[in-house]
């Protein structure tokens, strides 16, 4: 049985939508989709990263969280639309950044980290070249020699970046001041 994207309300079949969110590095965009993936309304607003210091990139979380409210209300307000008419929503964010909070208030410590941040460079270094790190790699060559299983080589190959967010968070763990 086909069912179409829509809900009931007093009798009448009123039509509804899907928003699409992006919160990526330099904006958040919002569109509306109808039932026939066309876009029906959009919107789309600035973000402004900081720079505190040299190598770190960080977001204002009170800026974010206002800018994806403007353009979710946006986009719905261009397709002409209502927000009670929203059947889902679908998030994208930008990987690997992050924040941490308060759980009680809700209160972010921090600004957000950006991927793109350096800050914890000399710590990814250090591990790169622990010999923690040397040893993995040496008997995991080891193993694809005696086996030739391509996971073995590839477990070999593990290299960390700063990308990865543990090693940030790690940083900020350690220098956070509250």
């Amino acid at each position: 049985m086909f069912t179409t994207m829509g809900s009931r309300r007093n009798g009448f079949q009123k039509e509804s939508f899907i928003l699409s969110v992006d919160v990526g590095t330099t904006s958040i965009r919002c569109h509306v989709y109808d039932k026939e993936a066309r876009i029906r309304g959009s919107c789309t607003s600035k973000v402004e990263p900081l720079y505190p210091e040299v190598g770190h990139v960080e977001m204002d979380p009170d800026a974010l969280w206002k800018g994806f409210i403007t353009v979710v209300k946006g986009a719905v307000q261009d397709a002409g639309v209502q927000m009670c008419q929203m059947e889902a929503l679908g998030i994208s964010t930008q990987r690997a950044t992050f924040t941490t909070w308060d759980r009680r208030t809700g209160v972010p410590f921090h600004n957000f980290i950006s991927w793109q941040d350096q800050r914890a460079a000399e710590l990814v270094k250090s591990w790169n070249r622990s010999c923690t790190i040397k040893v993995i790699h040496g008997v995991m060559k080891l193993a694809y020699f005696l086996t030739r299983h391509k996971r073995s080589l590839a477990a070999s190959l593990i290299v960390f970046s700063t990308q990865h967010v543990t090693f940030r968070l790690v940083w900020m763990l350690a220098h956070y001041k509250q």
